[in-house]
């Protein structure tokens, strides 16, 4: 069995910690087995009564649960967790990330170790975000907004005590920086539904941008633009930027396409996916990256019913230049 990981991050004090313990307590009335993967600092982890006591990096919970605290290398961790006898019962990884953690880190070793590869894939990442303060916090934190572009979902906390006006511009806040996220809402004093939480199989997807296109996005996409919700000017920008046409596109040169804008934008460009019509192909091509780690892959959707649609999420994304090159596939 290949074991799912969701990744948990946001910046400190958003509610990582009280969500994470919210679905453990109810995975307590369960039979599923979760490995945790905490922070050394023990900034967040699981509440001390879920804990027994010990002094082995790996602890056992009372709930089933295992804590693993991230003091090594996560390949080296993650490898000695499901290689353990006890890992057979596993059912799904988290791995919490510190608040002021870039994400990537884990997200690359995940999906580019060769040997966690046979054992775990990556589910999902989820940010957990504080409706009240996300937006101070991103305009003086770049570590914030980096967890808002490479998320699958947002869970939002206390987004109830937004009125209805700031609450909108919070979730077009959020949009601007990531169009690829959908969004949960969570009270810490009700229960978060674990289906929304465990085996979501967000990160390869690419249903979630199929109602996209170049034009509803097409202000976040001007570098000059001074609206608040483009998250501020020139080269410190995040951005999103929509790619659409209905032509084939011939595989070798959207390879050959790809390598170039990974290499243009290195360092700024974070993630990208999308449906691809690929010449000579039935079956629509699925494209998935991060950073410079791609995967293009076929899918079961008809290339004849969808048209291609890309979107690339980075700080400072060059709008012409990505909509000049890739014009000129269809050439």
């Amino acid at each position: 069995m290949i074991i799912p990981i969701t990744v948990v991050t946001g910046f400190l004090g958003s509610g990582k910690t009280t969500l994470i313990n919210n679905v453990l307590n109810q995975v307590n009335h369960s039979n599923e087995k979760i490995l945790v993967i905490v922070n050394e600092f023990g900034e967040v982890g699981v509440d001390h009564d879920l804990l027994q006591t010990s002094s082995e990096k790996i602890v056992q919970l009372n709930n089933g649960c295992v804590c693993c605290n991230l003091r090594e290398d996560l390949v080296s961790c993650l490898l000695e967790s499901v290689k353990q006898p006890e890992a057979k019962k596993l059912e799904s990884i988290i791995i919490e990330t510190t608040g002021v953690a870039d994400p990537l880190p884990i997200i690359r070793a995940v999906q580019t170790s060769p040997y966690l590869r046979p054992y775990v894939r990556l589910d999902s990442v989820i940010s957990v975000v504080d409706g009240i303060n996300v937006m101070k916090n991103s305009e003086h934190v770049s570590e914030v907004k980096q967890q808002l572009a490479y998320a699958d979902r947002f869970i939002l906390t206390k987004s109830d005590k937004l009125a209805n006006d700031k609450k909108q511009e919070l979730l077009t806040h959020l949009t601007s920086v990531n169009p690829l996220a959908d969004v949960r809402y969570f009270k810490r004093e009700e229960l978060f539904p674990t289906q929304d939480f465990f085996n979501l199989e967000l990160f390869d997807a690419v249903k979630e941008i199929e109602g996209l296109t170049s034009e509803d996005h097409a202000h976040t996409h001007d570098t000059s633009c001074s609206c608040h919700s483009c998250g501020g000017h020139g080269q410190n920008n995040f951005e999103s930027v929509v790619l659409t046409t209905t032509d084939y596109l011939p595989e070798n040169k959207l390879v050959r396409w790809l390598d170039e804008v990974v290499l243009h934008f290195e360092g700024t460009l974070y993630r990208y996916k999308g449906l691809i019509r690929i010449e000579d192909r039935e079956l629509m091509g699925a494209l998935q990256g991060v950073v410079t780690h791609y995967e293009l892959n076929l899918t079961p959707h008809l290339a004849e019913d969808t048209p291609t649609k890309l979107v690339f999420i980075g700080k400072g994304l060059d709008k012409n230049y990505l909509e000049g090159s890739f014009k000129k596939l269809t050439n």
